[in-house]
């Protein structure tokens, strides 16, 4: 004899851990990997080593090049990092909704 009335349970759970786990992890697994390349292309740490050593830009060695250079690669880590952090903020924005999507539906199915 089967337990035919535990199928829809077994369904539910099933979705929920969808939801809840397995969405989530996915949204979090993009994020670092769109983080990773970013990275690949930016090169926040590469250049903030440089900048700490006020290597020139181009080879030029003089005292104007090191400035330069120091200048450049400031400006260069100020802007990724500000795009890390919207990367960041549209990661989370995404992850927060999913979660949030359920109370929303409900809450205007309810609230007409």
């Amino acid at each position: 004899m089967t337990n035919t009335w535990l199928a829809p349970l077994k369904e539910l759970v099933m979705f929920l851990s969808w939801w809840m786990l397995k969405i989530p992890q996915e949204i979090l697994r993009l994020g670092r990997k769109i983080f990773g390349e970013l990275e690949n292309v930016m090169q926040f740490w590469v250049n903030f080593r440089l900048w700490l050593a006020i290597e020139p830009l181009f080879g030029d060695y003089t005292l104007s090049g090191r400035i330069t250079g120091f200048l450049m690669r400031g400006l260069r880590m100020f802007v990724t990092l500000g795009v890390y952090i919207g990367l960041f903020l549209i990661v989370l924005a995404i992850f927060l909704a999913w979660y949030l999507l359920p109370v929303v539906v409900i809450w205007k199915l309810f609230n007409y």
